[in-house]
């Protein structure tokens, strides 16, 4: 009997306007866009991961950072897997929110569920410094990449992280669903690279 593929599910969350959108499409399709629209609720994506005999659907929710969608986010956050929160780079200020977010997923989600810290625009001036960064990541206990959509800097390295934390045995997987997938699995050289710091 053939093994049934187990899916994860990534909620992307962070600050209005830090590059979700465009970090997923950069994922994705390999493109980058300079005018995305504001995601209105929910947006969903699925890629496939494969290694070796094990197959994993990466489910990632694309979510809106304005306050008034606070609600709809947190319905669809309640069997997350995964939480990527994501800030800009060139925004010291969006960091702060950033740690906001990390705090109220913890809150609802304990403390379980692995969380990544991603600094977005890497392409642009920096306002806060890798250290900085770091430091804050370490204070969170959370793992940390930085990335720019714009280029596709550390953009495959960061969802080959997600895919290599959901194979591991403590975290706990659902069967998959009927899912319309729009990708094929992640390219093998990239399956070796690890996360940035646990």
């Amino acid at each position: 009997m053939e093994e049934e593929n187990m899916r994860v599910k990534v909620m992307l969350l962070g600050p209005p306007g830090v590059g979700k959108t465009a970090i997923i499409y950069r994922f994705m399709y390999g493109q980058f866009h300079t005018d995305y629209e504001a995601t209105v609720g929910i947006d969903y994506f699925t890629r496939h991961y494969t290694q070796g005999d094990k197959t994993t659907v990466v489910q990632i929710f694309d979510t809106a950072g304005q306050e008034r969608f606070s609600s709809l986010v947190s319905a669809y956050m309640r069997d997350a897997n995964i939480a990527v929160v994501a800030f800009d780079l060139s925004d010291a200020g969006s960091l702060t929110e950033g740690v906001r977010q990390i705090e109220a997923f913890r809150d609802s989600h304990g403390t379980d569920v692995p969380i990544i810290l991603v600094g977005n625009k890497l392409d642009l001036n920096r306002a806060l410094t890798k250290e900085e960064v770091r430091d804050c990541a370490k204070l969170q206990n959370v793992r940390c990449f930085e990335t720019s959509a714009a280029t596709g800097e550390g953009i495959e390295e960061l969802f080959t992280c997600v895919a290599e934390i959901a194979q591991k045995p403590n975290v706990k997987l659902n069967p998959s669903p009927s899912v319309r997938l729009v990708s094929g699995e992640l390219p093998k050289e990239e399956q070796k690279k690890g996360c940035c710091f646990s």
